[in-house]
């Protein structure tokens, strides 16, 4: 004999052993699929590049401080959207608005640095003496914490997808350049 299911019954076999899934679950299992993905970089980047010279000197430090500031404030926007995102019932978050906001105080912040120096032309001034092989290493950087941020929001099941893959995109970016 065979068994026909028509949609009503469908449902409501699906629905019979449904479990509520708690919602401060999901930033734990985010937040430690990042620390996986972020120790796996950091190791990484210690082993390949080791520590930055000059590192300890505050000339270096305040630059680098500014830098990891913007990035880290990046990630922790993603991280909340991809939080939000990762859940079925999560809506749309305004994520890119408030990055755009982070991007315009650096903007500003480079502004004003750039009114203090005699020649503000400089390509370095603008985009570093390392650009090129920096945007490499943060994207080689970003693949662990991508994996493993992308494992753990996969097994939320959410709906909007790409609002989803652009928040863990932001994220392990962002902590991949902090990193």
């Amino acid at each position: 004999r065979r068994f026909i299911m028509n949609s009503p019954a469908l449902i409501a076999s699906l629905c019979a052993d449904l479990t509520p899934v708690k919602r401060e679950g999901v930033e734990r299992k985010l937040a430690f699929a990042g620390l996986i993905g972020g120790g796996v970089s950091l190791v990484a980047l210690l082993s390949t590049l080791g520590i930055q010279p000059g590192f300890s000197t505050i000339a270096n430090m305040t630059p680098l401080a500014i830098k990891a500031g913007f990035a880290i404030s990046l990630a922790a926007v993603g991280f909340a959207a991809t939080s939000t995102l990762a859940r079925a019932d999560g809506l749309p978050t305004n994520m890119f608005q408030k990055a755009a906001a982070i991007f315009v105080l650096l903007a500003s912040l480079a502004l004003v640095q750039s009114g203090h120096v005699t020649n503000a032309a400089d390509a370095k001034l603008l985009l570093g003496a390392s650009w090129q092989s920096c945007s490499l290493r943060i994207a080689a950087l970003s693949i662990p914490i991508t994996g493993m941020i992308g494992w753990a929001v996969r097994r939320q099941a959410p709906v909007r997808l790409r609002h989803a893959g652009a928040a863990v995109g932001l994220t392990a970016g962002a902590a991949a350049a902090a990193i």
